[in-house]
């Protein structure tokens, strides 16, 4: 990253994501800001015993989250989510997704002791927090979380995307299934995670429908921030595995010779992952304690898997000038002659006209440009890239005013 990017010290970031965050097509990041590290590091404090105090996140100041636009010509600009916006949270769990399916990314930020942020797009890279109206700012208790790992996945079979959530010690896990009208309900004692996740601090979690029956089972690892074993807590804990069985989860014991399953840890990251190649997936665990320790699934079931590899044939955005930029239509050497790419053509076209540009241009290699002006583009200049691998090139435009 360069250009229009300093360093930041003043600041402890706990997430990170790669999304477009804005709607124009191209990547942005997105990072996700704890507390400012003034103060940060200071030692807890004791008690008259000498045991350490289990410090609160509320005694830090939380700082703004920020975003990071691509702004297309290998420089990105770092911008700040206002407190006028979202009021800084300590944030910790962090994901970008369409939740609504209107082909826009939204960001949902699990803050730490203090209410969740969901950020939409407002237009001209603005954002509002919608999270108090959408039903997810807080738990079905009316109080903030811990929020440390999140696990996006449709629970219910509904076909909407929801989201589970692991936080602290005598906080119930959330469960919020997404409802009609893009709103959220935390019905996380209904489905039966709430008395299994009360003893543990929920990190790392992965949604994977490991006996493949259609629905979506959990793994957790687990494991305090802080000793307080003297309060009757436990330190290291164990790893946990819910299954879903229809519209509840239950905790369910693994059979595995490592001995994994019966040990405690200070378990922090999961991350999901077809180690051997056999169709299901298994997962890396992180510790503080420990080794790292990779999981693999061995469970029989008669169910089936596929996997898929996604191509992406076209992708384009709107520039500034109103100007559609498509980087380019690519169709499989056993489908060109089956009028796919025509379609492909077709549905940049529309795409251009939705997004009221008055113009599309591309850059093809010379081999691909008969298709183009068939389609009734037109050549702005001469090749260029003679020797480059991937040249040489053209710059190509089609006027799209009569349609706007």
């Amino acid at each position: 990253m360069h250009g229009h990017t300093r360093k930041r010290e003043d600041s402890g970031k706990y997430g990170q994501a790669n999304a477009d965050c804005n709607g124009d097509g191209l990547p942005d990041l997105f990072e996700a800001i704890y507390i400012e590290m003034n103060g940060a590091f200071e030692l807890p404090k004791k008690d008259a015993d000498g045991r350490e105090l289990q410090p609160s996140p509320l005694k830090h100041y939380a700082e703004c989250d920020r975003w990071y636009e691509n702004l297309g010509d290998g420089r990105f600009q770092s911008k700040t989510i206002s407190r006028d916006v979202a009021k800084p949270g300590t944030s910790l769990g962090l994901i970008v997704t369409d939740f609504t399916g209107n082909g826009e990314n939204e960001i949902f930020v699990g803050n730490d002791v203090r209410a969740n942020h969901l950020l939409v797009q407002s237009g001209k890279n603005e954002f509002s927090n919608v999270a108090d109206i959408r039903g997810v700012a807080n738990g079905f208790s009316g109080a903030a979380n811990g929020c440390m790992g999140i696990a996006a996945g449709d629970y219910n079979h509904d076909g909407k995307l929801d989201l589970f959530i692991t936080n602290f010690s005598e906080e119930s896990a959330n469960l919020y299934l997404q409802q009609d009208g893009s709103g959220f309900t935390d019905l996380a004692i209904r489905y039966g995670l709430d008395t299994v996740s009360l003893p543990f601090v929920g990190f790392g979690t992965k949604a994977i429908d490991l006996d493949r029956n259609g629905w979506l089972d959990l793994l957790v690892t687990n494991g305090h921030i802080f000793d307080m074993t003297f309060y009757g807590e436990d330190y290291q804990m164990k790893p946990q595995c819910l299954m879903a069985h229809g519209r509840r989860f239950e905790l369910s014991e693994v059979q595995d010779d490592s001995g994994y399953w019966n040990s405690t840890y200070l378990g922090r990251v999961m991350a999901a992952f077809d180690f051997d190649r056999d169709g299901d997936l298994d997962v890396l665990v992180n510790h503080l304690d420990q080794p790292l320790a990779v999981l693999r699934s061995e469970t029989q079931t008669e169910g089936h898997w596929i996997q898929l590899e996604l191509v992406g044939v076209n992708s384009g955005h709107r520039t500034t000038d109103a100007q559609y930029r498509s980087r380019g239509i690519w169709v499989d050497p056993s489908y060109r002659k089956h009028g796919v790419a025509q379609i492909l053509f077709t549905m940049t076209e529309h795409q251009a006209i939705l997004e009221e540009c008055n113009m599309i241009w591309s850059i093809p290699r010379k081999s691909a440009l008969p298709a183009y002006t068939k389609f009734g583009f037109k050549t702005v200049g001469d090749y260029f890239d003679e020797g480059m691998e991937f040249g040489p090139n053209i710059y190509v435009s089609k006027d799209l005013n009569e349609f706007i």
